[in-house]
């Protein structure tokens, strides 16, 4: 094509190729991310339930009182007992709704609840699953009141 002095700029067959191109990328690519897109959603909640109760635990053990981390299906509660009645009082509690989008517990509550001292109670839940479409995620509170994901 003959340019003219001081004329500069891509020909219109160079763009509508490049474009061709963009979107052969674009279509190949998108439904792998889409796919993945569950897997990150379970990883990324598993993450934010696990934070959640270890923060429990560190919150029993800095106001040395009873703490607990309530679950059921998409919902949880957070609940430090400042001023040890064993009542939610105002202030003391937290809805955290949800807690992430597509992972679930199943429909049954799951209660982990830390002594003044950071150990779990007695009448704790002692594992609980989180799934979604992409699979399902174990979480395990040991007796040392660590939280593990397996």
């Amino acid at each position: 094509m003959k340019r003219w002095k001081g004329q500069s700029g891509f020909t219109v067959l160079e763009l509508v190729i490049t474009m061709l191109l963009f979107s052969i990328v674009l279509g190949i690519g998108v439904p792998g991310f889409l796919k993945l897109r569950p897997m990150y959603q379970l990883n990324g909640g598993t993450r934010y339930v696990v934070g959640r109760i270890m923060q429990a635990r560190m919150d029993a053990i800095k106001y040395r009182c009873t703490s607990r981390v309530v679950l059921y299906d998409q919902k949880m509660w957070y609940w430090v007992d400042k001023d040890k009645d064993n009542a939610w009082d105002a202030g003391e509690y937290k809805v955290l709704n949800p807690f992430f989008e597509n992972v679930r517990t199943s429909s049954v509550y799951y209660r982990v609840q830390f002594t003044p001292l950071g150990y779990p109670d007695a009448s704790s839940s002692t594992w609980f699953p989180l799934y979604n479409s992409s699979g399902k995620k174990n979480v395990y509170i040991t007796l040392a009141g660590r939280v593990r994901v397996l």
